[in-house]
């Protein structure tokens, strides 16, 4: 959970960054606009995810509306960062699509992530479950250049 609590930081740091930087030409506009808005909904979704597990046990896995819960706060987070990857390549800014490039690997990788940890809850199993946080693991870097890329670029 550590991880999870580290994940929305980075989130919170991305997003008043996104906002700080938001003021620019028209196009940087919208673009950070519609992006803002992802990362927040990126970062509800993820805050979900994480209070479905702040201080469970592996007993949890027998409770089926427990996981009926967890799996649509899954989704929601696949869906979210899906959402960070959708704006068209043509109407990424020239100096942000390294960033744009990054969030495609978040969405990607928040995928996977999703994908493993409810494959683990299907199963029950509590070791598959762990092993999934190292997916989680990837998108916190990601997110972390992500904000390097911001500090990098913005003016």
């Amino acid at each position: 959970m550590q991880t999870l609590k580290r994940s929305i930081l980075v989130l919170l740091t991305l997003t008043f960054a996104l906002v700080a930087t938001g003021c620019g030409p028209s196009a940087e506009e919208v673009y950070f606009n519609n992006l803002n808005t992802a990362v927040t909904e990126y970062n509800d979704a993820m805050n979900e995810v994480a209070a479905q597990f702040e201080g469970r046990d592996a007993s949890i896995l027998t409770d089926q509306d427990w996981k009926d819960v967890t799996f649509a706060a899954l989704d929601r987070l696949d869906a979210a960062g899906q959402v960070l990857a959708s704006t068209p390549a043509d109407q990424v800014p020239e100096k942000w699509v390294n960033l744009d490039n990054i969030l495609v690997q978040v969405s990607e990788q928040t995928t996977v992530f999703t994908t493993t940890m409810k494959d683990a809850l299907d199963a029950g199993d509590g070791d598959a479950m762990i092993a999934s946080l190292d997916e989680l693991q990837v998108v916190i870097t990601l997110m972390q250049q992500a904000g390097d890329e911001i500090n990098k670029v913005a003016p």
